[in-house]
């Protein structure tokens, strides 16, 4: 759960969040889904345009079941590309990213029916992020991110994949 709150007054204000969850018995699961996170550690130079690009190798064969892009206000555009030995295929792109998406990703996800997405171990995500930085300083994490994240499965572990 990552929530993130904007208290647009000169107030302090009191917030909470609750979430209500239900387990059933492991043997009863009859699907596993986990998250995935790939992380980059981007350093984008003050004066204009930079792209970063990173790469993570799925550590298995598994079912992708979403795809979304993480940038903050600087972020102009954000693509994933899936390499299948010598095969490149963009699977992914917003290439007019918006300052609102940080927070809400809803119409930036892919979503992918079962079957639909298949990666095998060893391929990899080449995650594409560019920037433009009209300020006089190099902005580094947290101002700035490069990440992408899922559900994939099968699997009962999360898949990170950090460049930190």
């Amino acid at each position: 759960l990552d929530t993130h709150f904007i208290n647009p007054t000169d107030q302090m204000i009191l917030t909470t969040d609750a979430m209500n969850f239900g387990t059933v018995p492991a043997s009863e699961v009859e699907h596993w889904v986990a998250a995935y996170e790939f992380r980059g550690l981007p350093s984008i130079p003050p004066g204009g345009e930079y792209t970063y690009s990173f790469d993570c190798t799925w550590p298995q064969d598994a079912e992708v079941l979403t795809v979304f892009g993480h940038m903050h206000e600087r972020g102009t555009h954000f693509s994933v590309d899936w390499r299948q030995g010598d095969t490149r295929t963009t699977i992914y792109e917003v290439s007019d990213w918006q300052s609102e998406y940080r927070d809400n990703p809803r119409n930036i996800t892919n979503h992918y029916a079962p079957g639909e997405f298949l990666v095998s171990e060893g391929d990899k995500f080449k995650v594409n992020c560019t920037w433009d930085n009209p300020t006089g300083k190099t902005l580094t994490h947290p101002d700035e991110m490069c990440s992408l994240h899922g559900a994939f499965g099968p699997s009962e572990v999360a898949f990170d994949c950090n460049m930190f």
